[in-house]
């Protein structure tokens, strides 16, 4: 004869008796061989058969984890070696327009992007009241100063690369004593730039570049430089 409780409140108390109490059914083994659990084809399954299909899931979920963990890892160590060569390039760099010539192509051959994109104003634009576009679209993510990457809009594509076709990008903050902009990195991949991209790499990309752009000479014109 079974039953059947009705209460909610008294199933939410049973469950979490069982769940602090994980040795129950080893002490009363006599009602684990009772309980039997409707299976998704109407036939019943013993609870340890259920927690044996659990398992094999959850180690499915972690194995395909970790399958995106390494393969995020070897992305990530190629960039290392082509960030390595970009920086011995950038050390010769020594005014900007030496820098808006060379970093694109170089950051295209870093990240294997289809696109880039570098705007640069002068720093005394994000107190201003009257500001380009680009400041105040990026205004929040430049007082961060922090790379951010992910899906893109149309838009945002067409106004960052005058590329519709982008699809994810990484966004610098580009910042020195009297400059700041951002550059955009783009892939017509919409997964090819993601929110577990490495920050850390990112972050050390992003230093190297600032420390380029801090030894450079500025004009005081804003520039712009787009490679697609």
């Amino acid at each position: 004869m079974s039953s059947r409780f009705t209460d909610p409140v008294q199933e939410q108390q049973i469950a979490a008796y069982l769940t602090e109490h994980t040795d129950f059914f080893a002490r009363h083994p006599q009602a684990l061989t009772a309980l039997h659990l409707p299976h998704v084809t109407g036939a019943a399954t013993s609870l340890f058969d259920r927690q044996m299909r659990q398992l094999r899931e959850q180690n499915q979920h972690h194995r395909a984890q970790l399958a995106t963990l390494l393969q995020v890892a070897r992305e990530n160590e190629a960039i290392a070696q082509r960030l390595h060569q970009l920086t011995l390039t950038l050390m010769r760099i020594r005014d900007m327009d030496d820098l808006m010539r060379t970093l694109p192509g170089q950051v295209q051959m870093v990240f294997q992007a289809d696109a880039v994109a570098i705007k640069l104003f002068a720093a005394a634009m994000l107190q201003t009241q009257t500001r380009q576009p680009i400041v105040t679209q990026f205004c929040a993510f430049l007082r961060q100063a922090q790379p951010g990457c992910g899906p893109v809009s149309a838009a945002q594509s067409d106004y960052l690369f005058h590329n519709r076709t982008i699809r994810s990008v990484v966004v610098l903050p580009l910042q020195s004593t009297d400059q700041v902009g951002i550059l955009a990195v783009g892939s017509c991949d919409e997964v090819r730039f993601h929110a577990q991209q490495g920050m850390d790499f990112l972050q050390r990309f992003n230093d190297i570049v600032n420390a380029v752009l801090q030894n450079t000479d500025y004009s005081g014109t804003p520039a712009q430089r787009h490679i697609k």
